[in-house]
């Protein structure tokens, strides 16, 4: 390698640990396993822990706001049911929702999984999550474990502008 390669290389490292709240030493170990070195299957039993997913803070609200969101999204659907889902079906809303749900409850949601909750075929559902992506409304990450897995979650202004909105929103119904 030539020494402008090697610094475009470190220039990149650091450009995604800061990104991603991670140390370049993690950066360039996920680097590896992603290229398919002969890591031991279970990441964290090998000692190198995943990155952390951004959570909602957890005060006294946020479990009311996931029964609330559950609740409407159930609603939702039942609407669909009555009067056709093709009228009223909003593939990108209900994936970010449960994205949210998801972190609020401290779990990572895959990227198979999104698209499934969506309600609309894979393909539909993966140009929608791509447009998400563009937003900057949602980042994809590679699974180190399982090369054939990607997670998928709400950077931290997101969460917190989602919690603003559902509060909101559970206050309204409330109110109502």
């Amino acid at each position: 390698m030539k020494p402008d390669d090697i610094a475009r290389l470190i220039t990149a490292v650091l450009e995604i640990a800061d990104q991603s709240d991670l140390e370049p030493t993690q950066v360039v170990e996920f680097m590896v396993m992603a290229a398919g070195a002969n890591f031991p299957e279970s990441h964290a039993a090998a000692g190198y822990p995943l990155p952390d997913i951004p959570k909602v803070p957890t005060g006294s609200a946020a479990p009311d706001i996931v029964d609330f969101v559950d609740a409407w999204h159930h609603l939702r659907m039942q609407r669909n049911d009555l009067v056709g889902a093709n009228l009223f079906r909003d593939p990108a809303w209900d994936m970010l929702q449960e994205i949210f749900v998801h972190q609020l409850r401290g779990h990572r949601l895959a990227v198979s999984n999104a698209c499934d909750l969506s309600g609309v075929p894979q393909s539909t559902a993966l140009r929608h999550l791509h447009r998400l992506e563009e937003k900057k409304l949602v980042i994809r990450r590679g699974d180190p474990t399982d090369n054939r897995r990607a997670w998928v979650e709400c950077p931290q202004e997101v969460l917190d502008r989602l919690l603003e909105m559902n509060a909101d929103l559970m206050n309204l119904a409330r109110r109502a």
